[in-house]
């Protein structure tokens, strides 16, 4: 799944989704397949995940970061859309306590910082820092 969900291969995915794969597992190096999906820019392969019913809250536990906080950083838009519409949670925070606005802003990703805030992300949410 993981490969297929770097290369873009979403015919794959729905595929293994259609058969019962495990689209959440992460592998060895704890990277899960939608998280290594957005890292990738494969906006159909995020798409055929979330078909699958794919958990889109769920943090990488190699990195401590989850799809939209991925998504916020690199300023991919159409990805980030998908994972608001699929639920993602808009305040969810990083192991470094940083939430996908905070990074999107700290970033200068503009367009994703007004998506999140056109869809009700806390702009009063502190970071461990405060």
């Amino acid at each position: 799944v993981l490969v297929a969900c770097q290369e873009g291969h979403a015919d794959i995915i729905r595929y293994l989704c259609d058969q019962g794969g495990d689209i959440d597992r992460p592998n060895s190096q704890g990277h899960n397949p939608l998280l290594s999906a957005v890292a990738a820019n494969r906006p159909q392969s995020v798409e055929a995940l979330i078909y699958g019913k794919v958990s889109v809250n769920k943090k990488e536990s190699s990195e401590g970061v989850f799809p939209l906080y991925l998504a916020a950083q690199d300023g991919y838009v159409d990805i980030a859309r998908m994972l608001i519409e699929a639920g993602a949670k808009l305040n969810q925070v990083s192991d470094h306590g940083a939430s996908p606005l905070f990074i999107a802003c700290q970033l200068g990703q503009v367009e994703i910082a007004k998506l999140l805030l056109d869809n009700g992300a806390d702009v009063d949410q502190p970071d461990h820092f405060g």
